[in-house]
C-alpha cells in the first residue's frame, strides 16, 4: 500500500513505477503489480518526476519552502545524480527527451543530455505564477538568433566622407531588449540624419504606387546614392557630435523570433548637400 503523502508524481520508466514523497523520504519503485521493488535517496519534497532517455530520471526536489527547486538528472543503473537546474520552475519532458521548465515568463529548454540551458524563450510579460507545462511532440531548438547585418553602400558628403551605419559592438536585436543603430561619420558642425526604419529592401511606396529597390536617387539630384529601404517610420536629429544613436527595442514575445526590418540613414549638410549610408537589415531572436 502507498500512503497518500508518498503518492506524489507518479513516473513509469519502462514498466516501473516511481513515486517521491511530501515528506523527508526515499523515492520508491514499484510494479505495475502494487509490489514494492526498492527505494533510494533521501528528499523533502518531490513533486515531480519525469522519465529521461537513457534510463535517466529527472527529479524536482524542494529542499527548503520559498527557495528554488533543485532539478536533479538520476542514472538509474548507476545511481548517480547530477544537479541540471536550480530554479523556481514547473517542468516537462518531450518525446524526445529535452527538458522544458518554465520559469517565470521564460521557458528555458535543454536539449537532451546537456548540462546547461540551449535556449531561453521569454513568453511575454505578466506571468508571474504557474503550476504546469505540457509540452508535446518535439519543440525545435533552432531558434532565430538576433544579428544585425549591413548591406549596400552609402555615397559621400560634399567632403568626400561616406557616412555610415552600425551597430555597437555586441549589441543585437535580441527579443525583450533595446540595441542601439549608430549614424557615424558624420563632421562635427550642424547635421540632420534622417534615420529611417522599413520593413522590406526589396520594394517601396510612394506617391505613383510601389517601385522595386534599391533605387538610384539621381531623379532627385543625390547621383551615386541609393534607396536601400521602404520608408515605414523615420526620425530626424540635429547633431554636431559626429554621430546620432537611435535605439531599436524588440518587444517581449516570442512570436516575433524572425522578424527583420530594415534601417538606413539620409543625411543633410548645411550649409548644402546629401548623403545616405549603407543599411542594415535586423533580425529579430535570442
Amino acid at each position: 500500500t502507498v500512503s497518500a503523502n508518498e503518492a506524489l508524481a507518479p513516473c513509469f520508466v519502462g514498466s516501473d513505477i516511481y513515486l517521491g514523497s511530501y515528506q523527508i523520504r526515499p523515492i520508491t519503485r514499484w510494479d505495475t503489480n502494487g509490489n514494492y521493488l526498492g527505494a533510494f535517496g533521501i528528499y523533502r519534497h518531490v513533486y515531480v518526476l519525469k522519465a529521461l532517455s537513457n534510463n535517466q530520471l529527472l527529479i524536482g526536489n524542494n529542499p527548503v519552502d520559498g527557495q528554488p527547486t533543485d532539478w536533479l538528472v538520476r542514472d538509474l543503473a548507476t545511481g548517480t545524480e547530477t544537479l541540471l537546474y536550480s530554479a523556481s520552475a514547473v517542468a516537462d519532458v518531450d518525446d524526445a527527451g529535452n527538458i522544458w521548465f518554465l520559469e517565470g515568463s521564460n521557458l528555458v529548454g535543454f536539449q537532451a543530455g546537456a548540462t546547461a540551458p540551449s535556449v531561453t524563450i521569454p513568453l511575454s510579460t505578466g506571468i508571474t505564477d504557474h503550476q504546469y507545462i505540457a509540452v508535446s511532440g518535439v519543440p525545435v531548438f533552432s531558434a532565430p538568433q538576433a544579428a544585425y547585418t549591413p548591406f549596400g553602400v552609402g555615397c559621400p558628403d560634399p567632403s568626400g566622407t561616406t557616412p555610415t551605419l552600425t551597430a555597437l559592438a555586441g549589441q543585437v536585436p535580441r527579443i525583450g531588449t533595446s540595441s542601439t543603430l549608430r549614424v557615424g561619420s558624420l563632421p562635427q558642425v550642424p547635421t540632420i540624419p534622417v534615420f529611417i526604419l522599413g520593413f522590406s529592401n526589396t520594394v517601396a511606396s510612394g506617391p505613383a504606387g510601389n517601385y522595386p529597390l534599391p533605387v538610384d536617387l539621381g531623379i532627385l539630384g543625390w547621383p551615386g546614392c541609393q534607396q536601400l529601404v521602404s520608408v515605414d517610420d523615420s526620425i530626424y536629429t540635429i547633431t554636431t557630435n559626429g554621430f546620432v544613436d537611435h535605439v531599436v527595442t524588440i518587444p517581449p514575445y516570442a512570436f516575433l523570433a524572425g522578424m527583420q526590418f530594415h534601417a538606413q540613414a539620409l543625411v543633410l549638410y548645411t550649409p548644402m548637400g546629401v548623403a545616405v549610408t549603407n543599411a542594415v537589415t535586423g533580425t529579430a531572436g535570442w
